[in-house]
């Protein structure tokens, strides 16, 4: 069994949707529990949807699992030809399998084996927002009680964390957990969203122009794709805070969205802003319908961007 290192790192505890001291392998790659049985009604033997004959009482939409859990959505992907999975490739972080983890007590625990996405950055600023105004998914139900987020109802997504630091003083001005954005009024959250884009730097225009390209990007593949439903999924938002200078960048000096391109080939005066989505325990069956419970938060969060730009 491959030797571990734990890693206090600035991001990689994202991934399981709050920062934490995360594992990560000799080759920094970042290691997420899979988490087992997260689709507990997936039958493979179902071909279309159930429909409940209460359905339009309950309000409550059918969905069919793709997966049994996260790790064989991110087998399905890789595999795949398909054009919709050959999109979102370019879209995820990369994966490059699973590894058994041995605990204290001896039992061993299934781990994704992903992508770093803050490899390399020095100040690496990150915001997590689930995206969706319903989070249902089968067994679950229509949830009744007031959601837990105030945007997710009204706005169709909700900010579980963002990490900022200062580009000048290099220190944190910003750090967010799920508990404490779950306090947050809706002005709360957006005033969040302002200080992740640094407003009081020139720099905070292409900053703005990049992440919004990048969520173009994840849009176009929503719009286009019918294979699938995300239920509970996130978008995870990056960018390093040493690039950014207290002066207006050069004309020639644009900002770069990173998107399925390769780090290495973008010029390291660039601010690379890597836009990814990730949290796939919960992907339906779309049979050709659009996931319009995913589109309605990244059009409110494109909207809420481009007046900074």
């Amino acid at each position: 069994m491959e030797d571990l290192v734990p890693c206090e790192h600035q991001v990689a505890g994202w991934h399981n949707g709050a920062l934490s001291c995360v594992l990560k392998n000799k080759k920094g790659h970042i290691l997420k529990p899979v988490k087992l049985n997260a689709n507990p009604t997936y039958d493979s033997s179902v071909s279309q949807p159930i429909k409940k004959d209460n359905a339009k009482e309950t309000g409550c939409e059918e969905l069919i699992p793709v997966c049994r859990d996260e790790r064989e959505f991110y087998e399905k992907v890789r595999s795949s030809s398909k054009s919709d999975d050959v999109a979102l490739k370019a879209l995820i972080p990369k994966y490059y399998g699973c590894q058994e983890v041995k605990k204290e007590d001896g039992s061993c625990i299934p781990h994704l084996i992903l992508e770093d996405l803050a490899y390399g950055m020095v100040l690496p600023c990150v915001m997590d927002i689930k995206v969706g105004a319903s989070q249902d998914y089968p067994n679950k139900g229509k949830v009744t009680n007031k959601s837990k987020y105030a945007t997710q109802d009204s706005h169709g997504f909700c900010l579980t964390g963002v990490r900022v630091f200062h580009p000048i003083e290099s220190q944190l001005t910003l750090d967010l957990r799920p508990d404490s954005c779950k306090q947050f009024t809706t002005n709360e959250v957006f005033n969040a969203l302002e200080v992740f884009i640094q407003q009081s730097f020139p720099f905070s225009k292409q900053l703005c122009e990049s992440l919004i390209e990048g969520l173009q990007s994840v849009k176009n593949w929503i719009l286009e794709q019918r294979s699938y439903k995300i239920r509970r999924g996130s978008i995870l938002i990056l960018y390093d805070a040493k690039d950014i200078s207290d002066e207006s960048p050069p004309a020639s000096l644009a900002t770069s969205f990173i998107n399925g391109k390769d780090d290495q080939k973008q010029k390291p005066e660039q601010l690379k802003v890597k836009v990814k989505m990730i949290d796939f325990a919960h992907v339906f069956q779309a049979f050709g319908e659009q996931d319009n419970n995913y589109l309605v938060g990244l059009n409110k969060l494109i909207d809420f961007f481009s007046k900074f730009k």
